[in-house]
């Protein structure tokens, strides 16, 4: 059966807290993008210290959707938790379908990653690998993704590239994506971010979620996220996303090309 996987904006975020703490603070004044995240701003980490941290949230988006694909057919319930120190990120995500659902996939959706993230000349990397269960579902084995990923911030703008590759149930299976994004700060405790990607999957991967066995670009998609903090330990965060396959092939295998998505999330992250 093919995949759902689903990471959620906090454990994306909660990448970045881990790669600014892993890296020296001259590297730090280049400056870091404000993603919509779990990060809350407010701490100043010790430099000589391992920075960790913990978190967790709550998103409720009107449709799971990955990739470019709608894995439920109306709202979910994410939840995700998150602990790091010295630049590592253990992190976990669950997806539960609200209601009823014709998507052929099962309801609930347990994964778990282990990451690390550093700088080097103003250049964010990060690797780890993330695994992904369905509990009681026998046609859903479970299956996992090494990846990596390379951002550049440059001020407001940041551009990064992804890379993921399935190593588990569907060997080989591919997944690349290129982004840039579009941050801003119009007051204390509010943030903007908006986003463009385009992203790629190879014939195996296409094979495996969608049908046909072709390389291709998948994907595009676009967004804009607003992030707002009214306490240090709590903050609340609206994201607005539409995606449209792109290959005409792709287009014709699924019920819905174009696809919208409207999420609310609540979460809290605390540092020493």
């Amino acid at each position: 059966m093919r995949r759902r996987v689903g990471r959620t904006a906090a454990t994306a975020g909660a990448m970045w807290l881990a790669l600014s703490w892993s890296a020296p603070v001259a590297a730090q004044e280049t400056g870091d993008p404000e993603a919509a995240a779990a990060d809350d701003g407010d701490v100043v980490p010790d430099e000589d210290g391992p920075g960790w941290f913990v978190g967790g949230e709550i998103e409720l988006p009107s449709r799971y959707v990955w990739r470019g694909l709608a894995w439920s057919d109306g709202p979910a319930l994410q939840p995700a938790l998150w602990a790091g120190a010295f630049g590592l990120i253990a992190w976990t995500w669950a997806n539960l379908h609200l209601g009823e659902t014709t998507a052929a996939d099962p309801t609930w959706e347990i994964d778990a990653g282990l990451d690390y993230a550093h700088e080097w000349n103003g250049l964010g990397i990060e690797a780890g690998f993330d695994f992904y269960a369905y509990p009681g579902v026998e046609d859903a084995p479970p299956t996992g993704e090494l990846h990596v990923k390379l951002t550049v911030p440059r001020g407001p703008v940041t551009l990064s590239t992804e890379h993921a590759v399935d190593v588990i149930e569907y060997p080989g299976a591919y997944f690349g994506e290129i982004a840039v994004a579009l941050a801003h700060e119009p007051a204390d405790g509010l943030s903007l971010e908006w986003s463009f990607a385009l992203g790629w999957g190879s014939k195996t991967f296409n094979e495996a979620y969608i049908g046909p066995a072709t390389d291709a670009i998948n994907v595009a998609r676009g967004g804009v996220v607003v992030q707002w903090e009214p306490l240090d330990l709590l903050y609340l965060r609206v994201r607005l996303e539409t995606s449209a396959l792109l290959e005409e092939i792709l287009r014709e295998a699924v019920g819905e090309p174009v696809l919208f998505v409207a999420a609310l999330a609540v979460g809290s992250e605390w540092a020493p």
